[in-house]
C-alpha cells in the first residue's frame, strides 16, 4: 500500500489499484511512541486516542494493522475508503470537534447533527453527537447516541462508559455505578481505561458515603497519575 494515512480525508487505494477492506479493532489510550511509517513522531499524552484498524488489500495473505490519532486531528486523519464516510460527513465531524475544543457547544451540536443526517450508521458520528448533546446538557439524548454507537461497535468500552456518564448526569447513580463495576470486572488490568474507571468509581463511592471502599481506589488512581483522585 502506498500509504496508510490519507491527506484531508481522501481515500487511498491499494498498490494494485484495489479497494481495501477494513475492520476497526478498538481504541487505545497509550503513552506510547507512534511510528506509522517508521518516522518518529514522539510520545503521546495519556489523553490521546488511537483507533486501531485491521486493513486487507486484495491479494494480501495477512491483514495489516494501523493506528490513527483521532484525538489531535479529528476525522480528516481517517482515509475515507477505510471508514466508508463521505467527505462531507468527515468535514462536519471535524468542524464539530473543533467547535467542542473551543467550547462553542451549540455550533458543535449543529455540525454533529448534520454528520448524523449524512452517515446515520457510523459509530464515530453517534459518539461525536453524543458528546455535543452531553455538553449542552441534553443528557437523555446523549445517552441514546452513545448507546447507538455501542450497538455499532460493541468492542469499544468508552461508548458504554459515556452512556453511563450521561445517566449519572440525570441523577441515575445506580446505573452509572453498575456499568463502572461491570467494566472493571470485564477489562484486563492493563487496559488503558482501567485507572480512569478506578478514579470514577472512587468518586461515585465517596459521593454515596462509602469512603472505606473509595479510598483504596482513589489511592491507586492517584499513583497512576489521575490527579483528580489525589484526595
Amino acid at each position: 500500500m502506498a500509504s496508510m494515512l490519507g491527506v484531508g480525508g481522501r481515500a487511498l487505494l491499494c498498490e494494485n489499484g484495489g479497494e481495501p477492506s477494513s475492520r476497526r479493532l478498538g481504541s487505545l489510550t497509550p503513552p506510547v511512541e507512534y511510528r506509522p511509517t517508521g518516522r518518529h513522531i514522539g510520545a503521546l499524552r495519556r489523553s490521546d486516542m488511537l483507533d486501531q484498524y485491521e486493513v486487507i488489500c486484495p491479494g494480501d495473505t495477512a491483514p495489516r494493522v494501523f493506528y490513527v490519532n483521532s484525538y489531535r486531528c479529528g476525522a480528516p486523519c481517517f482515509p475515507a475508503g477505510f471508514r466508508a464516510l463521505s467527505d462531507e460527513a468527515q468535514q462536519q465531524l471535524s468542524a464539530a470537534l473543533a467547535a467542542l475544543k473551543q467550547e462553542r457547544f451549540v455550533e458543535a451540536l449543529e455540525h454533529a447533527q448534520r454528520a448524523r443526517a449524512l452517515e446515520p450508521a457510523s459509530e464515530l458520528v453517534h459518539a461525536r453527537l453524543g458528546t455535543a448533546l452531553f455538553v449542552t446538557k441534553r443528557y437523555d439524548e446523549a445517552f441514546s447516541e452513545f448507546q447507538q454507537a455501542r450497538a455499532i461497535d460493541a468492542k469499544d468500552p468508552q461508548y458504554r462508559l459515556h452512556a453511563a456518564m450521561a445517566k449519572l448526569a440525570t441523577g441515575d447513580t445506580r446505573y452509572y455505578r453498575t456499568v463502572v463495576e461491570e467494566l472493571l470486572a470485564e477489562l484486563p488490568a492493563q487496559h488503558p481505561l482501567v485507572e480512569e474507571l478506578h478514579c470514577r468509581h472512587a468518586h461515585a463511592l465517596r459521593r454515596d458515603g462509602e469512603l472505606d471502599r473509595a479510598q483504596p481506589l482513589a489511592k491507586r488512581a492517584c499513583a497512576a497519575g489521575r490527579a483528580e483522585c489525589c484526595w
